[in-house]
Order: C-alpha cells, then structure tokens, then sequence
C-alpha cells in the first residue's frame, strides 16, 4: 500500500495542476474583464446579457512590426511622389520641397529601424486583442437596447478600451 502513495500524491497534483490551470483560461479572463466593466460602467449591469463574442484580430510584436514597416513604405512612396511633382516647380515652393525631403529621410529611417527590429526579434509575444462585443442591457429609461462595441485588451488580458459603436440612424 506505501508504493502507492507516491503514485497517488503525483497524480493529485497532476490533477489540482490542471484544474488551476483551467481556472485562469484566456477565455475565462476576458470574460471577467467585460464582467467588471460592465458591473462598473453600465446604468443596469444585473440586465447585461451577452449575445456575440467574437475575436477579431490579435496584434502580435511581428504582426504590430510588420504593419509600422508598412505604413513607413508607404509613406516613402508618397513623399518620393511628392518630391517629383515639387522638383520642377519655382523658387516660391523650395520650402516644400525640403520638407518632403526631410519627411523622406525620416521615414527611410524609420523603415531601417523597424526592419533591425524585425530581424532581431526574439519572442513573438501578443501585444494586444481586438474583440466586438454584442450584447443586450436596460437603457437609462428601464428599456432594454441591443449595444455594440470594439474591445481591446493587452497582453495581461487587461480590458484596456471599451468603444461602443454608434447605431445608424
């Protein structure tokens, strides 16, 4: 009976392991962070009722990278356009001209730098969670309105934005 007992303690906590483990899901995390906001922020939190939950993007330090790598190509192509459309003009627009020279210059700068970033990427973390939120609760007035909102959440899984998204009139 003594040589179970090792087995037996191992696979107690093997179990107790999985279960806290099971306790402190990405999902279950998300799910209190809109809880508490909601408890805190709306006028009837009891009448919350939650209809649609569904992730929409999740912003990794490649992906968040990648996209500033983007926006820096894409701004050097404006500002070489820019640059040949100023080129030929007079005297009256050479302060122009040097802006987008320097705009050029800054944005070039900025491409090498994220592209060193890039390159010497370690870990691939998740930066931030993108979520819309659909869900049905009691108005001001006792009336129940079907809202809408984006969420973001950080790397903690911290509700850190919180936008409802204007209805259409």
């Amino acid at each position: 009976l003594n040589y179970l007992k090792p087995f037996t303690m191992k696979k107690l906590l093997s179990i107790i392991c999985i279960l806290l483990i099971s306790c402190n899901s990405p999902e279950k995390q998300i799910q209190k962070e809109i809880d508490n906001y909601v408890k805190n922020n709306f006028k009837d939190p009891k009448s919350y009722e939650q209809i649609t939950f569904n992730i929409t993007d999740t912003i990794t330090e490649k992906s968040h990278i990648q996209r500033m790598i983007d926006l820096d190509s894409f701004f050097i192509e404006e500002d070489i356009e820019r640059l040949k459309i100023y080129k030929d003009f007079n005297i009256n627009v050479i302060d122009i001209y040097k802006d987008y020279q320097e705009s050029l210059k800054n944005n070039q700068d900025s491409l090498r730098l994220h592209n060193r970033q890039l390159t010497n990427l370690k870990t691939n973390k998740i930066l931030w969670i993108h979520a819309k939120l659909k869900y049905r609760a009691k108005n001001g007035f006792g009336g129940l309105d079907i809202g809408e909102a984006r969420l973001t959440f950080n790397d903690s899984l911290r509700l850190i934005k919180f936008d409802e998204i204007e209805k259409e009139k």
